[in-house]
């Protein structure tokens, strides 16, 4: 029997530090920035609706990050 990969823990973008944004893949630490000072958000297609991600970047972290509305 194979043991499954352990799912990776999601980040989430109200809540994240700057660091820790700049750590999933295509975020540079300007962007992780701007993800940042564009807080709070509803959805996760807020990072696209409200420009501070293209849809190609938001496509690598989208498996990757979480909103959570009671952390806003």
């Amino acid at each position: 029997m194979r043991a499954e990969a352990p799912t990776p823990i999601k980040v989430d973008l109200n809540q994240a530090g700057v660091e820790e944004l700049g750590r999933l893949p295509g975020i540079t630490p300007s962007l992780a920035e701007r993800i940042a000072r564009n807080r709070p958000y509803r959805k996760l297609d807020d990072l696209v609706t409200r420009k501070v991600l293209g849809k190609k970047q938001f496509a690598r972290i989208r498996e990757l990050v979480l909103v959570n509305r009671g952390s806003q």
